[in-house]
């Protein structure tokens, strides 16, 4: 997909009006697409990188948003240790002319003419995750991954643009508190913590639920799965709202750690 002069000419536009001081590209004119059947239209997340394992089954994306112009993004949480069983989420609003600037970034890039499209030409840097950029419409999800974005020059424009995407948002959020926002849906996963130092572990107890490990069919890495909804989920969330990546559940004489992830209404679970 090749960019032309003008389009390029249009992205810088777009980037100075995304970083002066109360200026927008809000005249742009994209219309807001229908996006996935939960309304999420846009999703920036981090894959992959040098992490425990985890991390990356706990990590969430770093903005989700919603056609309604909500963005719900992880708390801080999750880069501290040790980190919460289960990140919370939060959830913000978007005024119109950050969501028109976004899909003016979108229509730029030509990314609703795209399924997935890899940018990654960085030489290895170390810990460096992937950046992924999720556009969805009526035509289905279209992505563009880049490895280690941000470190040295890429030799295409288009990072230069999801670059700009990713500090509108930051820009946008900045100061604001929000409020929590928990999914009815939730992924759990299990595993003997054989490998985790009895110094550092918490004893929390019994095992707390009614499926045991060997009823998570799922499996994440080595780590046994199950999906969950409703009650069952908001159960987990509340056993696991003051568990961290070192509390330990004994059952028939193991210790188990484990974690759980919120489910947006575009993603699967196990």
């Amino acid at each position: 997909m090749g960019m032309r002069t003008a389009s390029l000419m249009i992205v810088c536009a777009l980037v100075v009006a995304a970083c002066g001081a109360g200026e927008t590209a809000g005249d742009a004119d994209v219309a807001v697409p229908e996006g996935t059947d939960g309304g999420v239209i846009l999703e920036f997340s981090d894959e992959g990188g040098f992490v425990p394992v985890e991390f990356n089954l706990t990590r969430v994306p770093r903005f989700t948003v919603f056609r309604d112009g909500s963005v719900v993004t992880p708390t801080g949480e999750q880069f501290i240790f040790p980190s919460p069983a289960l990140i919370p989420l939060v959830e913000r609003s978007l005024d119109g002319d950050t969501v028109s600037d976004l899909l003016a970034f979108v229509d730029d890039l030509g990314l609703a003419d795209v399924d997935s499209v890899d940018l990654s030409d960085a030489p290895n840097v170390a810990d460096a995750s992937t950046t992924a950029l999720r556009y969805f419409d009526a035509g289905g999800e279209h992505k563009i991954s880049i490895y280690a974005l941000g470190f040295g020059e890429s030799g295409d424009a288009r990072a230069t643009i999801i670059e700009s995407m990713i500090a509108r948002l930051e820009t946008a959020v900045a100061g604001t508190s929000g409020t929590p926002y928990e999914p009815e849906r939730l992924v759990v996963f299990a595993q003997a913590a054989e490998n985790l130092d009895p110094g550092v572990a918490v004893d929390a107890g019994p095992w707390p639920f009614a499926f045991s490990p060997d009823d998570m069919a799922g499996d994440a890495a080595g780590f046994a799965c199950l999906s969950l909804d409703g009650s069952d989920a908001a159960d987990v969330a509340t056993t696991l709202r003051d568990a961290n990546s070192v509390t330990v559940w004994e059952l028939d004489g193991t210790e188990y750690r484990l974690f759980a992830r919120h489910l947006l209404p575009h993603q699967e679970g196990c």
